[in-house]
């Protein structure tokens, strides 16, 4: 459950850093 929800911020804080560039 806690490598799931780790993964899960991961994968958030990626797509912010994405999204950041692109605006």
């Amino acid at each position: 459950m806690e490598e799931k929800a780790a993964e899960y911020k991961l994968q958030q804080e990626q797509e912010v850093t994405i999204n950041n560039k692109t605006a």
